[in-house]
């Protein structure tokens, strides 16, 4: 599922939002349901929408969409791709199927997952910019060395069948810890094999700090700086080939006959080193002289100890990446949000306070940000505010209100609360400019002074100060800033930027809280 959402996303011109979309789909409640697929294209304010709509409106709906369909393994969400008269679909495993519409409405239960298309003009993807230099680098330096050393054919037979063996291992090697590779699933799905049972199975362990996943990577790597070092090192890796026939047809009955089960990626691999066997031993050059064994052991001395020293680097990467998103996801519940979320005293009296309104008034989510100007955590908090209010303006509202005594007329950040109440009364279109030039822009007390003061420090506006302070009081707010949401304070261990994981949740909630009250008046 979260691969065919993320090839639908780059289709239609959000590819900078698919690590985004995979980090909140894992990290979802609901994963991997297709309530977790919505609402995180809602996060990352991705229009979108799921349901179930007569079959006649095909014709109206994007060139590509997601859609449930009726296949051998049962229900099943697939891409679909419109192409005149044409339906192109793949399942989650890759494998594409060309239907004519006729046949595809057959096989329809009609619920769609559409997207928006991103309108905006698509930036260029710098990182893959990169991996072409990365690559165009590579064959330079290849080119250079095939060009000195004068590679006869079997020389270039060895070099590139074990840069294609050592590809194959990685593919390997993500499989092992669950990292999503589409070529690597092509290859596994297309030869119907199930590589990832067989990969992780315990019988391709060895011991606890190896198995035969590793021995692609190894074998590979070593010949490839062997080769690069001295290239008459094929000779011995040829024979290291012929030795190792045992252990393909070891890894042939363990699959055939303990697992009963295909891994391709195996077979692949086992494949390029039968084939160098046989090459090897069709050369009739058998000779190896102490220059090659000293290259040859060389060559797996320095691959082995850099394997053996990153291989556990990399598996506690992915194991703490997947204890994020499962941490993420516990997080994410709305149930504990609102557990955590503590009652604030005088609700009623807050209510009427005045403050800096921003945002959509009518939004069913408001956010108060209780700030203090020489409060540098405050600057953060606003950012965020606003960072948030600007990728979902419908959606929610921010409100900000201050707590500084009144009374302390040695403090000089005074004069920026109520320049910026009387800015809010008088010239409200200016006091969002005027509140970002101090806690985004980070202007000096006197530059900002400078631009915004001036203002009619009225007596509504003293006023508005003192009751925002002894509320603060009340509530024993001896800091800043305080975040509250919808009326309850905000939960410590929350960020504001997190706040995108309930919005719908909200919504829901208050939706259920008005029928609530329409049945109780009703």
């Amino acid at each position: 599922m979260l691969k065919l959402v993320q090839k639908n996303i780059s289709l239609i011109g959000y590819s900078s939002l698919r690590n985004e979309f995979e980090e909140l789909f894992l990290s979802h409640p609901n994963y991997p349901s297709l309530f977790a697929v919505t609402d995180s294209l809602d996060s990352l304010a991705i229009e979108n929408i799921a349901a179930r709509i007569d079959k006649l409106q095909l014709s109206e709906l994007p060139n590509v969409f997601l859609a449930f369909v009726n296949i051998e393994d049962g229900k099943e969400l697939v891409l679909v791709k419109k192409s005149n008269d044409k339906i192109i679909f793949e399942t989650e495993k890759g494998v594409k199927s060309n239907l004519s519409t006729d046949d595809f409405v057959a096989i329809w239960d009609g619920i769609i997952v559409a997207i928006e298309p991103n309108v905006v003009e698509k930036t260029i993807n710098t990182k893959s910019n990169n991996y072409l230099w990365l690559i165009l680098f590579g064959l330079s330096i290849f080119g250079v060395f095939v060009f000195r050393n004068g590679f006869n054919g079997n020389q270039l037979f060895f070099f590139f069948s074990s840069i294609i063996g050592l590809i194959i291992g990685f593919f390997i090697i993500q499989e092992k810890f669950g990292v999503p590779n589409e070529i690597a699933s092509k290859i596994c799905n297309g030869l119907k094999s199930t590589c990832d049972s067989v990969i992780k199975s315990k019988s391709s362990e060895i011991n606890s700090w190896l198995s035969f996943s590793d021995f692609p990577i190894l074998f590979f790597g070593i010949n490839i700086v062997a080769i690069f070092l001295s290239v008459s090192s094929i000779n011995y890796i040829g024979i290291v080939s012929v030795l190792s026939i045992p252990f393909l047809g070891y890894s042939i009955w363990l699959q055939k006959q303990k697992l009963k089960k295909w891994c391709a990626l195996c077979l692949i691999t086992g494949s390029i080193i039968f084939l160098q066997s046989i090459v090897f031993l069709l050369s009739n050059n058998f000779q190896i002289s102490n220059n090659d064994s000293f290259y040859y052991f060389f060559s797996l001395v320095f691959i082995s100890a850099i394997w053996f020293y990153i291989k556990p680097i990399f598996e506690k990467k992915i194991k703490s990446e997947k204890q994020v998103s499962e941490l993420i996801r516990f997080k994410r519940n709305i149930k504990l949000f609102e557990f955590l979320s503590k009652d604030i005293n005088s609700i009623q009296l807050f209510d009427t306070l005045h403050g800096i309104d921003i945002g959509n008034q009518e939004a069913n989510i408001q956010l108060n940000l209780i700030l203090s100007p020489s409060c540098g955590h405050c600057h953060k908090a606003f950012q965020d505010a606003i960072s948030l209010l600007e990728k979902y303006p419908e959606k929610m509202k921010l409100q900000i209100l201050f707590n500084v005594n009144p009374d302390n007329s040695d403090n000089p950040y005074q004069l920026v609360i109520q320049n910026l109440l009387a800015i809010n009364y008088y010239r409200n279109q200016e006091v969002l400019e005027a509140i970002s030039d101090w806690h985004i822009e980070n202007l000096s007390l006197e530059i900002w002074l400078k631009k915004w003061g001036g203002n009619g420090i009225t007596t509504d506006v003293e006023k508005q100060i003192q009751l925002q302070y002894n509320w603060c009081l009340e509530n024993n707010f001896n800091y800043t800033p305080v975040k509250i949401i919808n009326d309850k304070l905000f939960p410590d261990g929350y960020e504001i930027s997190e706040l995108r994981y309930f919005l719908n949740d909200f919504n829901e909630l208050i939706k259920e809280e008005n029928r609530a009250i329409a049945q109780a008046i009703y």
